[in-house]
């Protein structure tokens, strides 16, 4: 029995069997696809379903300029003797089948080799096909029985309770809807372009060189020769120039967003009605744009966005590879308490909690602090002098569009009380990720107001913690870290991120990444941690730029391996510090949207 067939030896037999069927035939093809089919069994099983579907097409499109429509199969069947059995019928379709006039095409394409899979085809056709025997018009007949794509791989699927079972494997026809509620799956298209939906998603198979995304997230891949590929959105067409790209269409809504990782493709944006020409506009790689409808006009706006930080899932995993997946907080279902893609939300999706809100202050000249205390809700939080905010909204959207979380720590002036908000989450190693071992924290974060930011008690820290159900610590022990100071510190220049390190005695150090913080200005991070070794390295991008990247860093103290690899917590730190005796209230804002967690490749 033959190894089944990889994905690209079913995309370049579905492409040779396509050109003969084109007259775009050289002998080449010939003689390739006939040892193809006569010596794998999976390859012959292909062949006969394809060729047997392209016959019943061009049979449905004769019999449009037939003046009456052809006897139906009951009636046919009727007339049978029943002394022949099963060879006569076989007999009969046989006929039946031959005298066709695209048989007799095929026959002239295939040759000799294609005899013997016309008797199996022929078995084929005499099977009953009840949705023939509706009453539909044979042009739209012909098209709904069109294989056009086909399902090469699939991982962890849920799909619609209305999906019939699509496996490894099954054949998509054009018009065939796929509802996926949860997981992944591969289709590759006849022209060699394959498609990675992430569920949930809503897709349409058009034909065999273009699909329909009604919600949810894609990537296609299209491979040289099967340019001009396309996925048309309900606000946009997106046409390949041969590339990789990504589509997220926002459920419920016309919005799209495009983002490029190779090549380029054309964003079309309108359709071509009374003369007018659609929006068109090229997007290369590393750029990313949303379209927006404006209501019923048909008018659009057309941003350039930020690419999004890691929002795509660009493979599906090989059979017996990790099944680990992706944990995701992109905010998307707003204020709540009832899922996890909520703020402050709950457990579930790889978390092991929703968010937290912890508020402190401290009295710079006496030695007191305020207890800590600890808010499970949104909204504005007052305590002991300080506001705190923290809120999932859509009002100034970070990536171009969607929820995203709002954060602003306010503290009245002419008091010397230092106040610190953080708000948290937690992940358990045991859980989807394993903290032991290599993994990526990728996010974006939009600096909202710096105000009276002077001071080396005013600043931001984004990092982990060293042990599950510690209490939060501003500056921790373990793990990784990233810091913004309002004063200079360890060699660092004021209002530039820099980096948590420490020397091989635990000693901890800053390294500056010589990028300033600025007002409105989108900062992505990824942050690649390595426990193993006690190492991380960050890179950051601004405002959608190339990423600049660094040297590898130490883990932030040494600890021991436990301490090292135990960092489940994921902190946004911001903190006012007393001295201000001016009129305006001291503010610390940020803004933070598309935190992903995933092992490292």
């Amino acid at each position: 029995m033959s190894s089944p067939l990889t994905p690209e030896q079913r995309a370049e037999l579905r492409r040779l069997i396509q050109v003969s069927l084109d007259e775009r035939f050289t002998p080449e093809d010939y003689a390739r696809l006939q040892e193809w089919v006569c010596r794998d069994e999976e390859a012959g099983r292909i062949y006969v379903q394809y060729m047997h579907l392209h016959a019943r097409l061009h049979w449905s499109e004769t019999l449009e300029l037939e003046p009456g429509p052809p006897p139906l199969r009951e009636e046919a069947q009727a007339s049978w003797t029943p002394i022949l059995g099963f060879l006569g019928n076989l007999f009969h379709d046989g006929a039946d089948f031959l005298s066709r006039p695209p048989v007799l095409t095929l026959l002239l394409t295939i040759g000799l080799p294609g005899i013997l899979l016309l008797v199996l085809m022929v078995h084929i056709s005499s099977q009953p096909a009840p949705v023939e025997r509706v009453a539909v018009e044979p042009a739209h007949q012909a098209e709904l029985s069109r294989v056009v794509a086909e399902v090469t791989r699939t991982h962890e699927c849920v799909w619609d309770e209305a999906e019939p079972g699509v496996s490894a494997g099954s054949p998509l026809t054009s018009g065939q809807l796929l509802q996926l509620r949860e997981g992944l799956v591969e289709v590759t298209f006849v022209d060699g372009a394959r498609v990675i939906l992430e569920g949930p998603a809503t897709f349409d198979v058009n034909t065999g060189a273009q699909g329909f995304l009604r919600a949810g997230r894609l990537v296609a891949n299209v491979p040289k020769g099967a340019e001009g590929f396309a996925i048309v959105t309900p606000s946009a067409t997106v046409v390949d120039l041969g590339t990789e790209f990504g589509v997220f269409v926002e459920p419920k809504k016309r919005t799209a967003q495009v983002q490029v990782f190779q090549g380029s493709v054309e964003l079309k944006v309108g359709k071509e009605v009374a003369g007018r020409e659609p929006v068109r506009r090229r997007v290369e790689a590393g750029q990313a744009f949303r379209v927006e409808p404006i209501g019923l006009s048909g008018k659009s706006v057309i941003q350039e966005i930020a690419p999004p930080v890691d929002r795509f899932v660009r493979r599906v995993p090989r059979p017996g590879e990790s099944t680990q997946r992706l944990i995701v907080a992109d905010f998307s279902g707003g204020n709540g308490f009832a899922r996890a893609d909520q703020f402050p939300g709950t457990s579930g999706d790889g978390w092991a909690s929703g968010w937290n809100i912890y508020l402190q202050t401290l009295q710079k000249k006496v030695p007191v602090t305020a207890p800590i205390e600890k808010f499970n809700n949104w909204g504005t939080q007052q305590f002991h002098g300080l506001k705190y905010t923290a809120v999932a909204e859509q009002a100034n959207p970070i990536l171009g569009g969607g929820d995203y979380l709002r954060v602003l720590l306010e503290r009245e002036s002419g008091t010397d009380t230092v106040c610190t908000g953080i708000v948290r989450r937690l992940d358990l190693s045991a859980n989807r990720i394993d903290f032991t071992k290599p993994h990526v924290i990728s996010f974006a974060v939009r600096v909202d107001a710096l105000d009276q930011f002077n001071d080396l008690d005013d600043h931001i820290y984004i990092c982990d913690n060293s042990k599950a159900g510690s209490e939060p610590r501003d500056k921790g022990y373990y793990g990784w870290g990233i810091r913004l100071y309002g004063k200079a510190w360890k060699g660092v220049k004021a209002g530039n991120w820099s980096f948590a390190s420490c020397d091989a005695r635990g000693r901890e150090s800053l390294v500056d990444s010589g990028i300033p913080a600025r007002e409105g200005t989108v900062y992505l991070f990824r942050v690649s941690v390595d426990p193993r070794d006690r190492v991380w390295n960050a890179s950051i991008s601004v405002d959608g730029g190339p990423p600049a990247t660094f040297k590898p860093l130490r883990m932030r103290a040494i600890g021991n391996d436990e301490q090292s690899a135990d960092c489940p917590f994921l902190y946004f730190v911001g903190r006012v510090g007393g001295g201000n005796q001016g009129p305006d209230r001291e503010r610390l804002g940020f803004s933070i949207d598309s935190i992903q967690i995933t092992p490292a490749e």
